[in-house]
């Protein structure tokens, strides 16, 4: 109120009414006292009544019209003051949106890292809430995420899309293609790891001058579905919050066999001799020790039947079930996966030479069980 009566336009609309108030008043006033003076007192004369009803009219219409003058252009101040109040009030409310909004999204990536175990964080919420909704401001709300979204989702689609193609190619290429489309779709979402490196953590070389050296990609030898998975939910939780979880539903490409994209994935990366992706591991012969021991229980076979059926389906549980970094990443564990191997070939022998009447010795029970020992044993190196 006080802002509008200071302004230009309230002066002269307080001017006006104070005139238009004054000329309504001051000019039947003045008819009255010129009547009175020119005419004299109270007349018993009808006819000076009427001439003095019709000198009244027109005074008095001019104190309507005044009147009237006045009440518009009060409406006209009253109306610019309650619309610079409401102005204000919407300016607020849109601002109390504004930080409210900013509070849930960064609340929902705290949740996320919490679901996940904290093994990583968003480095910069706030950033990440300005790629997401660039308009919104404290003067502009769109709850709707914008291009950066759509970004996202080429990102995602370019993981799936790299690993089939290294599910159908076993090629060094196509392994590095995948770890760097992992790595960059990580970066998009702001993420940094906080979990110490684990047996079998994938790395990339990066050789620029300014970064260079490895670095994680997010992505777990032991632990691809799940990795896989991480992703797929932190993405549609953050679409569905920007109200474009639709873009999820244009993903039309999967990758059919974990298990071949992991087979494929570690014998490039292992059998080059290259550092442009390389696994993490507390001893350079530990992954590629428990690699051979797991392919030879899986391909050695007699009477179409796998040999090591029982020591395979436990390193398969180790390889894919999502417990493998823990199972190798000390000395520690790694003697009770000896252990337990060697125990579960015991079991074989003995049950074998149940079925053809004999005993075996361990270690003179035929070539596969001197090999299978002999590969158990480079898991200690």
């Amino acid at each position: 109120m006080k802002d509008f009566a200071g302004s230009i336009l309230g002066k002269v609309l307080l001017a006006l009414l104070v005139f238009f108030l004054a000329l309504g008043t001051l000019v039947p006033l003045t008819v009255l006292v010129t009547y009175y003076l020119k005419l004299g007192g109270v007349s018993a004369d009808p006819q000076d009544w009427s001439a003095f009803g019709s000198v009244m009219s027109g005074s008095f219409t001019l104190l309507a019209a005044a009147s009237t003058t006045a009440t518009f252009l009060l409406l006209i101040w009253q109306k610019k003051d309650a619309d610079k109040v409401v102005a204000k009030q919407m300016a607020a409310m849109q601002f109390e949106q504004y930080v409210k909004h900013r509070s849930l999204f960064k609340e929902t990536l705290e949740d996320l890292e919490r679901k996940f175990g904290s093994v990583f964080i968003f480095r910069d919420r706030g950033q990440l809430y300005r790629y997401f909704f660039p308009r919104n401001s404290a003067f502009e709300m769109n709850y709707n995420g914008g291009s950066y979204c759509e970004a996202l989702i080429d990102s995602l689609q370019n993981v799936l899309d790299t690993g089939i193609t290294l599910v159908r190619c076993k090629d060094l290429e196509h392994a590095k293609e995948f770890g760097w489309a992992f790595l960059r779709l990580n970066e998009q979402l702001g993420i940094s790891w906080l979990q110490a490196e684990r047996e079998g953590d994938v790395r990339v070389y990066e050789g620029h001058i300014s970064y260079r050296g490895n670095k994680k990609t997010g992505l777990n030898l032991f632990n691809i579905s799940s990795d896989l998975a991480r992703s797929e939910e932190l993405m549609i939780t953050l679409l569905e919050f920007s109200g474009r979880e639709n873009l999820y539903y244009t993903v039309t490409r999967q990758i059919s066999s974990m298990e071949r994209l992991r087979e494929h994935l570690y014998n490039v990366v292992l059998e080059e001799d290259q550092a442009s992706i390389t696994f993490y591991s507390e001893s350079d012969n530990r992954l590629r020790a428990f690699y051979e021991l797991y392919n030879y229980c899986k391909h050695t076979a007699r009477e179409n039947e796998r040999f090591f059926e029982p020591l395979y389906e436990y390193l398969e549980k180790i390889l894919s079930g999502g417990g493998g970094e823990w199972s190798l990443s000390s000395a520690e564990q790694v003697k009770e996966v000896i252990e337990h191997s060697r125990n579960l070939v015991r079991e074989i022998q003995l049950t074998l030479g149940i079925e053809l009447g004999a005993a075996f010795d361990y270690r003179q029970g035929g070539v596969e069980f001197q090999e299978v020992d002999i590969k158990i044993s480079k898991l200690s190196t």
